[in-house]
Parts: C-alpha cells; sequence; structure tokens
C-alpha cells in the first residue's frame, strides 16, 4: 500500500520601510512539503519526506522571486510501528521540543525552529502507554548524526558551505563542522510527550534532552533541556484556542560556549 499528502504555498513577504534601505524589498517563495509512505504491512512501511523551501538568502536590498528554492529529502527510514512501540532507521528527525511544531508558521520561522532538529542518520524508537485514567504517554530516544550523504543534496538552488547566504547548505561535509556532524552515533535525544487526560482533555506536555558531540569545528559539545505545556479549548463552531508555553535551555549552543 502507497500513501501521499502534503501541501505547496506561495508566499509574499513585504518590508516597506526601515532604517536601513538595504532592508526594504518583496520576497516571493515556495514552501511545501510530501510525505510518502510505502507500507509492506501494516506495521512496517518505508517513509519518506520531501520538503521544499528557500535554500539560499536573498541579496540585501533586492527583491526576490523564487529564485534560491531548493528542493531535498529530508527524511528517509524504514519503520516498524506497533500500538505499543516502534523502532526506525535511516535518516529522520529526532524529537526535540514541541513549539515548532504547534506554533504559527511565521512564528516557526522566525524562532523555534532554530533548535528543531532534522536530517540526521541513526536509529531510534518509541514507547506507548496509557495508564488508566491518567492520559495517553509516548517516550522516544535517538541515536543518530548530521547526514552528510548524497541524501543531503538539494535540487534547484545548492549553496556551498562557503555561500555567504546560505540558509542550508547542500555540499554538506564532515569536515565543515557544526553540532552533531562526527559520522558516529554518539548524540542522542530523549523526549516524552502526553496529554488526553480524563480529568483535563485539552492538556498536554512535552519534556526533552539532547545532546549533540562537536564537530571539526566546535569547542565544545552542545546539551539542551526542553520543557512545555498547553491546553487546546474547543468552542461549539469547531474554532479552538491553544495557549501554550516552551522553556529551552541550552548550554554551549551549537557547539560555542553561549548558554542561552
Amino acid at each position: 500500500k502507497f500513501v501521499a499528502d502534503g501541501h505547496v504555498e506561495l508566499r509574499l513577504d513585504v518590508f516597506p520601510q526601515s532604517d536601513l534601505r538595504e532592508n526594504e524589498r518583496v520576497d516571493v517563495n515556495l514552501h511545501g512539503d510530501a510525505n510518502l509512505g510505502l507500507f509492506f504491512r501494516p506495521e512496517l512501511s518505508l517513509q519518506s519526506t520531501l520538503k521544499m523551501e528557500s535554500v539560499r538568502d536573498p541579496r540585501p536590498g533586492r527583491d526576490r522571486y523564487i529564485r534560491g528554492t531548493g528542493l531535498f529529502l529530508e527524511q528517509l527510514y524504514l519503520d516498524y510501528e506497533t500500538e505499543t512501540f516502534g523502532v526506525h532507521v535511516g535518516k529522520f528527525n529526532p524529537t526535540f521540543g514541541m513549539a515548532w511544531a504547534r506554533l504559527p508558521e511565521l512564528l516557526i520561522e522566525e524562532f523555534s525552529e532554530e533548535y528543531e532538529t532534522t536530517e540526521m542518520v541513526g536509529i531510534g524508537g518509541s514507547l506507548k502507554f496509557a495508564p488508566a485514567g491518567l492520559g495517553r504517554h509516548e517516550f522516544n530516544a535517538a541515536a543518530f548524526f548530521v547526514d552528510t550523504t548524497i541524501l543531503h543534496r538539494s535540487l534547484f538552488s545548492s549553496p556551498k558551505v562557503d555561500d555567504e547566504r546560505a540558509g542550508r547548505v547542500s555540499h554538506l561535509r564532515r569536515r565543515d563542522g557544526g553540532a552533531g556532524n562526527t559520522g558516529e552515533l554518539n548524540n542522542f535525544s530523549a523526549t516524552l510527550d502526553g496529554g488526553q487526560f480524563d480529568a483535563a482533555p485539552g492538556l498536554f506536555y512535552h519534556l526533552g534532552l539532547r545532546h549533540l558531540s562537536r564537530g571539526k569545528t566546535e569547542l565544545k559539545d552542545e546539551t539542551a533541556f526542553a520543557a512545555g505545556i498547553g491546553y487546546r479549548v474547543e468552542f461549539a463552531d469547531g474554532a479552538a484556542l491553544t495557549p501554550l508555553v516552551e522553556y529551552v535551555y541550552f548550554r554551549n549552543f551549537e557547539g560555542g560556549t553561549e548558554t542561552a
């Protein structure tokens, strides 16, 4: 069985006034993704995600119309999933933090995507449990390293590491460095998510721990902790309001010496 879903959007950003003239511009770009799954059995499948987005920043003070958009393979992994546990191996996005998945897209791009963990090669697993009356919970753990294979290349626009306007480097190698770019399974994440409590059906939470070992250009290993909680309130007309707060702490962010 083959299943697929996805979306494409055309986005217009206008920056009409600024103290610096080079910041005044019009930016038109494409965003999209496609999730593809090939199921050999109900619990065994090959999963992939194709993503399209801007991979090269615009030139200062110049309008941009779609240029700099790249298409790349964000995930490709073999997945075994049952109602109680799962195992996956290949290229995938390890879990860490929840704001990047739940906030409106404008806020995601400006802030929370900075700590989203994506395009890692390794192995991971999950355990699901639902104590009577105490909600549903899922524990995830993974060991991984940054993808530097041919699967990291992008089409249509392929910035290299020395490109000053690169938003996502296409030709990434071990010697280019970066937190987690080690070629070994010495990076890990562990998260716990839960919700659907009988006493508070709209309540949900997230706890996460992530460790990224230093690459060839970093000074320190990065360690991060995330804690978030929210509550979804549904109204009679189908609308919903979801207040959410998340705290994320970094030590040696991106392999440097900063704490945030």
